[in-house]
Parts: C-alpha cells; structure tokens; sequence
C-alpha cells in the first residue's frame, strides 16, 4: 500500500509561504524535486516538509 502524500502546487506554496513563481523556480533549479502526472503537477509532502525544515535550520 502506497501512503504517500501528494500536494499540489497550490498547497505547496501554502506549505512553504512563497508564490507559485518561487516554487517553480525552485523546481527548475533542482531545489524542490517534483512529478508531472499527465498535465498535473504534484510534489510529495515529505519533500516539501524537508526542504522547509532545511530553510528554517538555515540563518538569515
């Protein structure tokens, strides 16, 4: 049984507290990995939740 979440990008950019315009920069730059299921684009929670935890470890 596959339990993965799936967030959309919509609820990516919740999660992370940026625009869409920030989130696909940071897929286009390899930060943020992401999956395209037929036009859909969907991001895993895990990574999501991931790279927010490595942004908040970091100062600034």
């Amino acid at each position: 049984m596959n339990s993965t979440e799936w967030l959309s990008v919509a609820g990516a950019c919740r999660r992370l507290k940026v625009s869409r315009t920030t989130l696909f920069r940071l897929i286009d730059r390899g930060e943020l990995p992401a999956y395209r299921f037929g036009w859909m684009i969907r991001l895993r929670a895990a990574d999501v939740e991931a790279f927010r935890r490595s942004r908040d470890d970091q100062p600034g």
